[in-house]
């Protein structure tokens, strides 16, 4: 150090370098708002070594870096105000502004300075006004210089430099800030920051006998460890001074033991006996959490007249984290989930996810599907078997030896429109009058595509049936599309029944057995699901997608067409485009004319809306979801759902409005949370923007607290007894249904009492449906 000796203010020596006698800068800290740091500010501390006070007003503290010189811009300048009196034994603290993320300064520096202090490598200054900036600590002018550090790879210093710091640790002068032998490496210790202000206790040097107790090398943070395991040891260092005999006492600090030795036993507190003067141990230390929660705290360490503090950062898990991600490979009826797990302590037993058609569902009454390809954190499941033009909901999930964990928020996805197919593909023409006496030789069905997209209806059937018969009684009246099998917007498909050689004018589009009536009979067209050999009403709901009885046909849509001929073809008015859902009005008889997939595509509509599915279902929550999707929309300003209890007075419950014209396929959803006891009439009414208004076909729904069916028992393992009332003995098909929507079991009987054996089923919540005469009632079910 540099020599100045103050006289009443001070005076000159004829040397500029001496070993200072007065202030010396006793801690120098440059990692305060690093990532890492200890503190949010950096700071420099001076301490008055002198036994009278000292008024520094006027002088300088200068910064620069390890090559660079001092003071090189002004912001690495400190001038202290007028006034500024350092008492004997004093300190003062100089920090920059406090940052931001990280702890303040524990006491309020006294001044606050702009200097750039370097957290590993650099050099500061102190001394008179006469200091001169942008110029190297040799350079300074003869007994201008009070003190100098250099600390790190600074070219600089008084004898050697201070070793680098870091965003942890200070330089820290020996013996309370009293130690001054002219040697930066040996008067200061590299560990914790401790700033020290004017308000803080004196230290009096001369003969030093304060106690001093300090870290030297910091605890590692322990991170994340799982409950009731225990970690470590990991260390840190304490060094003491001018300690008086007696026990230095490390701890206690909550999940936390240490030792002297790593093989020695490890205790909640630890007492460590020491004769005085200087002393110095490394403190073993391990962390054994009991509970899920941060155990972040201080080990105090007191004893030899001195105190000190290291910080211990550790936190206790259990549970692994899991996550969904975006759902991925979206199809028509399927689609691939994905989610995250990140894996906990306990050992994951099972994965995957559960999905639901309603939002905010209950994920242990959900499908359930598990995974078994985790990669790092990211796994996978393929589902199946969904429903088309659906949105799902789903949630990842992890089980371990605690229980199950899921996702804290849903995700969820919509299926495509494409398999939809057949849901506004009309019945266009029949005739079942082919014989050696009619214009043809064969029968033959013409299905017309009215919506605005080509329909897929692969898999897709036709059902004919006898005036008075069930649907495909036998299997030669039934008929199923071959896969991929496509309509266009308004083209048309034949299907003719063992046509020969030259017996129609085009060329059927495919052959079918059907042995059709020429004057009575229906045919049905829908999915997959439709069933052979029962009535049109007995059939799934959302099953048909159309429906045409003719003659003397007992079911039809509203009122049979006019009974044909060997003469007459049933044809759909407006080249198949008139569909209001009675076939009387619908039809009209006129000589047979079959149409092709070759003809010409005849365009039905310039409405607003192409509605290709309006639907309306009980839930298992008593409540009525409705959904419809359109192929098109154009100057449509939106849409009423409507409600009526007779089928006469309709009241609207619900508006939707539009975004404009579109030329895709939109789907929507609501639910009707509040329906009326007994039945429920629901139709769709689109609002268009020249103030017309087209309507639905109309959908009916049986809300009915007193339930014809009773179900026991409820929960239920192995059996289910189902009993009901059928007074008139007629056909009552029941139905089960998973939380997904897919049917899992069907029956039709005009019995009353049935048992269903349940044991093969999946566990979890399902819907018993019950449909008769075109009525629907719904119960809950729940297997364990």
């Amino acid at each position: 150090m540099k020599n100045i000796f103050f006289l009443f203010c001070f005076l000159f020596s004829t040397s500029a370098f001496a070993q200072s006698t007065t202030v010396v800068i006793s801690q120098v800290y440059g990692g305060g708002g690093s990532a890492t740091g200890t503190y949010n500010a950096d700071f420099v501390e001076l301490h008055n070594i002198s036994t009278t006070s000292q008024d520094i007003s006027g002088y300088k503290i200068m910064y620069g870096s390890n090559s660079g010189n001092l003071g090189s811009s002004a912001t690495n300048v400190f001038t202290f105000p007028a006034n500024t009196i350092m008492s004997a034994g004093g300190y003062l603290l100089l920090a920059t502004a406090a940052g931001t993320g990280l702890a303040p300064l524990p006491i309020t520096a006294d001044y606050t300075f702009t200097l750039g202090i370097g957290g590993t490598n650099g050099k500061i200054i102190f001394g008179t006004a006469a200091l001169v900036s942008n110029t190297t600590y040799a350079a300074q002018p003869a007994g201008t210089v009070i003190d100098f550090v250099g600390y790190g790879s600074a070219n600089e210093s008084e004898s050697v430099a201070v070793s680098a710091l870091s965003s942890t640790n200070a330089a820290i002068r020996k013996n309370n800030g009293c130690t001054e032998t002219n040697n930066n490496f040996s008067d200061f210790d590299v560990a914790t920051p401790n700033p020290r202000n004017s308000s803080s206790t004196l230290v009096a040097c001369g003969s030093v006998t304060t106690p001093l107790l300090s870290v030297i090398s910091t605890l590692p943070s322990f991170g994340n460890v799982c409950v009731n395991s225990t970690v470590g040891p990991n260390s840190f260092a304490i060094s003491g001074s001018n300690l008086t005999a007696g026990n230095i006492d490390i701890g206690p600090l909550t999940g936390y033991s240490f030792s002297l030795d790593t093989n020695a036993a490890f205790t909640s507190t630890l007492s460590v006996s020491q004769l005085g003067g200087t002393y110095s141990a490394t403190i073993y230390v391990k962390f054994n959490p009991t509970i899920v929660q941060s155990y972040n705290g201080s080990i105090p360490v007191n004893g030899g007249g001195a105190s000190t503090s290291q910080s211990a950062i550790g936190n206790g898990i259990a549970s692994a984290t899991i996550g969904n991600a975006s759902a991925t490979t979206v199809t028509s009826s399927g689609a691939t989930l994905n989610g995250t797990l990140v894996v906990g302590c306990e050992p994951t037993l099972s994965y995957g996810f559960v999905y639901s058609t309603v939002s905010g569902f209950d994920p242990a009454a959900a499908t359930l599907v598990t995974s078994t390809n985790l990669s790092g954190t990211s796994f996978s499941t393929s589902v199946t078997g969904l429903i088309p033009s659906t949105t799902y909901y789903f949630y990842a999930f992890t089980t371990t030896s605690s229980g199950t964990i899921y996702a804290a928020t849903q995700g969820s996805f919509t299926t495509t429109l494409a398999s939809l197919g057949g849901q506004g593909v009309v019945i266009s023409q029949l005739f079942g009058g082919g014989s050696a006496t009619a214009p043809f030789l064969v029968d033959y069905i013409e299905l017309h595509n009215n919506t605005g997209i080509a329909q897929n209806i692969g898999g897709c059937k036709l059902l004919y049936g006898s005036a008075s018969g069930n649907l495909a009684s036998t299997v030669s009246n039934s008929f199923t599309f071959p896969a991929n099998t496509i309509i266009p917007s308004g083209g048309y498909l034949l299907i003719a029944a063992n046509p020969g050689a030259s017996t129609l004018p085009i060329t059927p589009d495919f052959t079918m057995t059907f042995n059709m009536a020429n004057a009575n009979g229906k045919v049905a067209f829908g999915s997959s699901s439709m069933v052979n050999g029962t009535t049109y009403a007995n059939q799934p709901v959302g099953s048909v997608f159309d429906f045409v009885g003719y003659g003397t046909a007992l079911e039809s849509e509203t009122a049979a067409a006019i009974g044909l001929n060997n003469s007459n073809a049933g044809f759909r008015k407006n080249n198949g485009c008139d569909d209001t859902n009675n076939n009387l009005n619908d039809f009209e008889a006129a000589t047979p004319n079959p149409r092709n997939s070759a003809t010409p595509i005849q365009i039905c509509t310039t409405l607003p809306v192409g509605l290709i599915r309006f639907d309306a279902v009980q839930t298992i929550e008593n409540t009525v979801q409705i959904s419809w999707t359109t192929a098109f929309e154009s100057n449509l300003f939106g849409f009423e759902v409507q409600r009526s209890g007779d089928g006469s007075k309709w009241n609207t419950v619900h508006q939707v409005r539009t975004q404009g014209n579109s030329d895709r396929s939109k789907s929507y959803q609501w639910t009707d949370a509040r329906p009326s006891q007994g039945i429920n009439y629901y139709r769709l009414r689109t609002l268009n923007l020249d103030q017309t208004a087209e309507y639905s076909v109309v959908r009916k729904v049986l809300i009915n607290e007193k339930q014809t069916v009773r179900i026991f028992p409820n929960p239920a393992k192995d059996f289910v007894q189902l009993q009901y009332l059928n007074p008139r003995n007629e056909f009552i098909t029941l139905e089960l249904f998973n939380v997904q929507g897919t049917r899992v079991w069907q029956l039709s009987s005009n019995t009353t009492t049935l048992q269903l054996p349940v044991a093969g089923f999946a566990r979890g919540f399902y819907q018993l449906r019950i449909t008769r005469n075109g009525l629907v009632e719904s119960q809950k079910l729940l297997l364990q």
